[in-house]
């Protein structure tokens, strides 16, 4: 998907690492094959949006913060909602 934008591969990088972050909110590593996570990636002519849809799972605060502190440094706005997650990375103009 990121090849049919103008990101740079630090940008590139940087989603990886918000997309990796944000899943991690749904994953508890318990092994339950019923678990799951819905992604779904949107390209508009400014921006990608990454949108990440499960069961969320309950981690300690101090996790929960850095996770945000993740996000907030690697796409320029988030939503952490239950069990809905919006990434957007905006594009140059």
């Amino acid at each position: 998907m990121c090849r049919l934008t103008p990101l740079e591969h630090a940008e590139v990088a940087d989603l990886k690492l918000a997309i990796t972050e944000a899943a991690s909110g749904y994953v508890t590593g318990s092994g339950d094959p019923d678990a799951a996570i819905d992604f779904e990636f949107r390209l508009h002519e400014d921006r990608l949006e990454m949108t990440l849809d499960g069961a969320p799972v309950g981690h300690p605060v101090e996790e929960q913060e850095v996770s945000r502190a993740i996000l907030e440094a690697t796409v320029d706005e988030f939503e952490l909602e239950g069990g809905h997650t919006v990434l957007v990375k905006r594009f140059a103009a």
